[in-house]
């Protein structure tokens, strides 16, 4: 029997086939070369479709469709990335793709005949349609075949078949209706599929969908298991799943495949511009480099589409997705616009936009050919439109920044010719107003009503909070009543007396409660009330906006070019006295307008957008000012001015002045007839009093006589001169944006101070007035940041107003607090108020407003990151060996006092703690499906939390204390996942993750990062807690095990003995814990939630040998390196037997060490000592001798070192020097041999405290701590006092 394969398949040939063993020896020589390489392809296309014609002709068809479909299975078994399949893959694509391109090219012969489709699809000949007919019935018999193994087990069987449909759907032709739909909807289950690959093959044939005009009857059905949705496909519900894929798909590879193969339509633009969102960078990029570009260019997009592209573009924090942003709008968008840049300008609508300076100024840095082509002429500043200002604005800070001065001179006028230019701008505001006088009033009263309605609406939350907080005191009250227990031994009567009064009390507090409870439904109806009807003015302001919609859209476009204008003159150079005068003239006039500080939105009053033009004048008065008293002077006196506006005639002969109008009796007597708001009012007429004579010394009018003052506060006290709340509201904005410019204390502008007492004192009591209430709390919040006194005071009115106020003002009063702390520091705030102020926090962090939870959030982070809020840490490792420590009573006595004055800082720090515990809650929370959604909340504690731990190493120490009772807080809700939290909490405390750990040279700065190690300490201590469940400790085992514990950071640390001792106490410790973990499973065994699986305590195992080796490598490091100093001692040692002091006594980097320029508000400093060759002596006095000379030499050059400062372990005997020079007991100990100071016992060495403490120093981050700074400051460090006074003399 011959086994010589038959030959290779020819034309001639394959047309002698007559038997089906020759035409299955042909197909398998086709299908064996199609898979080594694609140039081959279309040869072996060639004899296919010869083999399939011959099959055809010899009626074989079905046999030649079996066969091609086994040799197909041969390649359904090999994984992705497999060459040799994917080759075979695209050849069978192919194939299928030549039958319908022969199919196609008959049908388009026979059109081109007979003109018609339908007479040319009759004239068919009979060969013709029976290739027609085969091609379609080899298709469908391929696709029912491969639908076979569209749900098969295999994942790489699904993968093939998948991939075969993404190849061959574009080129199937006509199919029967049943076998299409089968189709859609097997693809559609793929989309769900677990394998990634295989989504995004179905991701890709089902896009190949969106082409055909799919319209099933609803009477045809094709499973009838199938859903509603399923019943009718059609091209909408194919785009709905790919846009479902392309938004909610884990795989970044998915979105990316379906955001490529998605057609780009109206239905589908929205849902692909927000992929420049996405978490993947590669997918942000392909929205500007591909996406984009096949839209066309800006004009093809919305104005809102083409600022949320250039918002998430040009600020992406990845490199290569701002460049591609870059690219698009420099290129491809630029030249769209035929390189004029008004049309440009117009397109990005810089009068809404926030993206449109950076973007003009991207465009002029990355193309300066622009910037050289713009040419501006005299004639250009008299007709200035809003893109026109814009561009010179941009142009002007472009040519300043890049210092093209001569450019700028040549291009913008002198200082006086843009004075002038100004002041015509300006005052066309005024003759728009007269104009169109009839259209102002229309459109301020539709304001003014509005106005009243959101004040209204500002009262009611207001009040509602406050009777919410009385509320819950008196529910509070009526808990405690009925859990209160009988006295024991109460006689009857007295018992009956007691119920007696708690059943009246009882009946009160009820009764209290109901008028509550109806005093609060009552302000709620009237707030809903008022919001509707505001609801009603806003829709009829839009109905009737054809009167005034002119004459605000002019007044909208002059303020922008004003704004301009004013931009440009900020850094303008006014070294021309003239000009500077002249525009110093042009601002003052300018900020008394009244029309500066008129709203033009309705909708957008939170904002700033209405003061600009106030903003940026001050800006420029500040510019051309001399100095900043000369500032100060005239914004109080233009202050001043409009105050004094509403003055009739008939007090001209008296000059009234903030000071003397609002000083303190004034608040009093306002305050009588006004609103008042808790304690935050008293605070504010306490204040009045305090400054009234400061006020009355430090206004502007110092030269009034008394007689005057005297008529002044007489006439005062029976017709009180109090502004309006508009004037009143233009004085506290132009404080406002004054106060923002000055950084200099208060006492340096005492004018500032009169304006405090009178204006912002009067404007706080009006609580009923919503922006005069909020505009005094932002000056209070200023004024505080420039006075201490004034801030201790704001803190007060702060925290009671927040108690007591809606969400609007607890925004105001959360940003003073957390400004004023940030400024002066934790200190401001007594010790005994502490507490109430982090209460207040941890309350706002779980509020229901999210624009609290996250600005509380911020705040929070921004207090720990300046260590302004601290996490002590005081971790010790104590040997078993604590018997020493009693036989000297002084050194156990110090040792109480050390730690009873760490118990009292413990105990100050245990609220900071758990405010720290709750913000890290607050990001696991938001970062839950199913939670809030405070997208806000989330992305900033993503970034501050990281930024916090990686910013210094005692912020892991801090977050590793933490860690255990994290992890409790967690388990009491149901909605936080361990294997979430876990991984996280060990990754921020990676010391391999800090920031500026290694010197220019690759040096370590920075040893002892040992957190990772105290927080598998921290985690297992709540290992054992009955309320942690058994999955939080089944993640606590796994999760530890891939901690990697890192020895020696440095060279220097293997030849440390002080740091191999700690470390070695430290990992001890480790090994223990362990060591107690197995202990308790095995002793819980039984119960349910201490069982564990096999693979979990493997890992516990090998967590627990990994230690175990370390361990085992720092003694024996440890042993090397001790049996070597023995040696060196004896060869080397003295003949008196002294050491130098800078040997025994030295301060080293080793503990947490961060360079001078890092975190100025604490040094955290390691201090370390030698404990070998200590000499004891009399219970008085004892001396720390090494070998080599007189530690004490030399007393007078050691003053002032660092090296008077000594920190002594707990087990150290070691105490101070006596003073008493005349000691016999000092020589007598000196004077011992070698021999009995060898034989003198030694105590054991502990751990040393300080390697995970925190020490707080002054303001003088440069200079080490002395030694009485040591005992006299909060430290958590063991000292013990060293005295440098003796001699050579003493010793001798």
């Amino acid at each position: 029997m011959s086994l010589d394969k038959p030959p290779k398949p020819t034309l001639i040939t394959i047309k002698k086939i007559t038997d089906p063993e020759d035409l299955d020896a042909s197909m398998m020589h086709i299908f064996n070369d199609c898979q080594f390489s694609l140039a081959g392809h279309k040869k072996l296309l060639v004899l296919m479709r010869s083999v399939f014609n011959r099959a055809l002709e010899l009626n074989l068809l079905d046999y030649f469709s079996l066969r091609f479909t086994q040799l197909l299975n041969h390649t359904l078994k090999f994984k992705k990335g497999e060459p040799n399949a994917d080759r075979v893959a695209k050849f069978v694509a192919h194939f299928v793709r030549s039958g319908a391109e022969e199919a196609a090219r008959i049908e388009e012969l026979h059109k081109e005949e007979q003109g018609d489709a339908d007479e040319a699809e009759s004239n068919y000949t009979k060969e013709e349609k029976a290739k027609i007919e085969a091609d379609t019935e080899f298709v469908s018999y391929l696709i029912r075949h491969l639908l076979r193994g569209i749900e098969a087990s295999n994942k790489s069987v699904r993968y093939r078949v998948v991939q075969l449909f993404a190849l061959i759907i574009k080129y199937m032709g006509d199919l029967d209706a049943d076998i299409f739909q089968v189709l859609i909807i097997s693809l559609y289950k793929r989309l769900n599929d677990r394998e990634v690959p295989i989504r995004m093959q179905a991701v890709i044939a089902l896009a190949s969908f969106q082409y055909f005009d799919i319209n099933f009857d609803e009477d045809e059905e094709p499973d009838v298991n199938e859903k509603s949705s399923m019943d009718k496909v059609t091209n909408d519900s194919i785009i709905e799943w790919l846009m479902t894929c392309l938004q909610l798909d884990d795989s970044a590879e998915v979105r990316r495949t379906a955001m490529l193969n998605t057609e780009k339509s109206k239905t589908t633009i929205n849902l692909l511009l927000e992929r420049v969102k996405d978490i993947n960078s590669i997918n942000r990029r392909i929205v500007f480099s591909k996406i984009m570009p096949e839209l066309g260019g800006m004009t093809s997009l919305k104005a809102k589409h083409r600022e949320i592209l250039l918002q998430y573009g040009l600020n992406d924090r990845d490199k290569s997705v701002a460049e591609a942003a870059i690219k698009l709008l420099c290129n491809s968008w630029f030249d769209s616009c035929e390189g004029d840049l008004n049309k440009f300008l117009e397109l990005l609508n810089v009068t809404r936009s926030q993206i449109a300076e950076k973007a003009i100024s991207t465009l002029f840095t990355v193309r300066p050919e622009v910037v050289q082509n713009i040419e501006i002429t005299p004639e250009f500043w008299k007709s200035l439109t809003i893109e026109s200002s814009y561009l010179m604005r941009a142009f002007f800070a472009h040519c300043n920044e890049h210092r093209l001065y001569k450019v700028i001179e040549t291009n913008f006028p002198d200082p006086l010719e843009l004075a002038d230019t100004l002041s015509k701008y300006l005052q066309m505001q005024n003759n728009i107003k007269q104009n169109n006088i009839e259209a102002h009033k229309s459109y301020d009263g539709y304001i003014r009503e509005i106005n009243d309605l959101e004040d209204a609406m500002f009262e009611c939350d207001n009040s509602m909070a406050a009777i919410n907080l009385k509320l819950h005191a008196c529910v509070k009250k009526l808990q405690v009543l009925e859990s209160s227990e009988e006295v024991l031994g109460e006689s009857r009567k007295a018992k009956s007396q007691r119920r007696k009064e708690q059943k009246q009390e009882r009946q009160r507090l009820q009764s209290e409660v109901n008028q509550l409870e109806q005093e609060f439904k009552e302000h709620e109806e009237e707030y809903r009330k008022c919001f509707e009807m505001k609801s009603i003015k806003l829709n009829r302001l839009k109905a009737n906006r054809g009167e005034f919609v002119d004459y605000i859209d002019m007044r909208r476009d002059l303020k922008f070019i004003a704004r301009q204008l004013l931009a440009i003159c900020i850094d303008f150079d006014f070294s021309d006295e003239v000009g500077r005068r002249a525009m110093l003239n042009v601002i003052r006039t300018q900020l008394h307008e009244e029309n500066n500080f008129e709203q033009d939105d309705v909708n957008n009053k939170a904002s700033n957008d209405g003061d600009d033009i106030v903003i940026n004048a001050l800006k420029v008065l500040r510019r051309i000012s001399i100095n900043v008293k000369d500032f100060v002077t005239m914004t109080v006196e233009i202050i001043t001015d409009i105050r004094d506006s509403t003055e009739g005639t008939e007090s001209e002969d008296i000059y009234h002045s903030a000071a003397n109008t609002f000083d303190g009796r004034d608040a009093d007597t306002s305050t009588k007839k006004g609103d008042t708001n808790d304690n935050s009012v008293e605070t504010n007429k306490e204040n009045g009093d305090v400054e009234s004579s400061t006020s009355n010394d430090s206004g502007l009018d110092l030269e009034d006589s008394e007689d005057e003052r005297e008529f002044s506060h007489k006439k005062r006290r029976t017709e009180p001169s109090v502004p309006n709340d508009e004037i009143l509201l233009r004085c506290l904005k132009l404080t406002k944006h004054s106060l923002e410019l000055i950084d200099d204390n208060l006492d340096h502008h005492l004018s500032l101070r009169s304006i405090y007492s009178g204006l912002v004192n009067f404007a706080l009591t009006r609580t009923s007035s919503r922006a005069l209430y909020l505009t005094a709390l932002e000056c209070l919040g200023l004024y505080a940041l420039i006075d201490e006194s004034i801030a201790k005071e704001a803190l007060v009115t702060f925290f009671n107003t927040t108690k007591t106020s809606g969400e609007e003002v607890k925004l105001v009063c959360i940003t003073g607090i957390i400004d004023i702390i940030s400024t002066f520091g934790i200190n401001i705030i007594a010790r005994e108020r502490r507490f109430g102020y982090l209460r207040l926090f941890y309350k706002i962090l779980s509020d229901d407003s999210s624009k609290l939870r996250a600005l509380m959030g911020e705040g929070i982070s921004k207090l720990f990151l300046a260590d302004i809020f601290m996490i002590k840490t005081v971790n010790e490792v104590r040997s078993d060996n604590e018997g020493a420590i009693e036989s000297n009573n002084e050194v156990a006595n110090a040792v109480e006092q050390e730690a009873e004055k760490v118990g009292e800082e413990d105990e100050d720090n245990e609220s900071e703690k758990e405010l720290f515990v709750a913000l890290l809650l607050s990001y696991f929370n938001s970062s839950t499906p199913g939670s809030s959604n405070n997208h806000e909340l989330k992305q900033v504690l993503s970034f501050c939390i990281p930024v916090y731990c990686f910013s210094h190493p005692n912020h892991q120490l801090g977050l590793a204390s933490v860690s255990g009772d994290l992890l409790l807080k967690a388990s009491e809700t149901t909605n936080l996942k361990p294997g979430k939290i876990l991984p996280q909490l060990i990754d921020w405390a990676n010391p391999q993750n800090l920031a500026q750990v290694r010197d220019s040279n690759g040096r370590n700065l920075v040893t002892r990062r040992w957190s990772h190690i105290w927080q598998a300490l921290y985690i297992i201590e709540v290992f054992e807690v009955k309320e942690l469940g058994k999955e939080y400790r089944r993640a606590i085992i796994n999760n530890l095990a891939k901690i990697q514990i890192s020895i020696f950071e440095r060279d220097d640390d293997i030849n440390d003995i002080q740091y191999l001792t700690d470390i070695s106490a430290l990992l001890q410790k480790l090994v223990d814990e362990i060591d107690r973990i197995k202990d308790i499973l095995d002793v819980y065994k039984d119960d349910f939630d201490y069982q564990i699986d096999r693979l979990t305590m493997k890992n516990l195992l090998a967590f627990h040998d990994s230690t175990l080796d370390k361990l085992d490598i720092v003694k024996k490091k440890q042993e090397d390196l001790e049996r070597y100093k023995n040696r060196s001692q004896r060869s080397s040692a003295s003949p008196n037997g002294f050491r130098s002091r800078d040997n025994s006594v030295s301060l080293t980097d080793e503990a947490i060490i961060v360079g001078q320029d890092r975190q100025a508000s604490s040094t955290p400093t390691k201090i370390k000592q030698e404990p070998k060759n200590v000499i004891e002596v009399d219970a008085d006095d004892e001396i720390d001798i090494k070998g080599g000379r007189d530690r004490n030499e030399n007393p007078d050059h050691d003053n002032g070192n660092d090296d008077d400062v000594i920190m002594q372990g707990p087990d150290d005997d070691v105490e101070t020097v006596s003073p008493n020079r005349s000691d016999p007991n000092t020589s007598e100990q000196i004077s011992r041999s070698d021999n009995d100071r060898k034989k003198k016992r030694q105590k054991h060495k502990e751990l040393n405290v300080g390697s995970a403490s925190i020490i707080r120093t002054d303001n003088r981050p440069n200079r080490q701590k002395t030694f009485e700074e040591f005992i006299e400051g909060d430290s958590d460090i063991d000292l013990e006092e060293e005295s440098g006074e003796d001699s050579d003399e003493d010793l001798e």
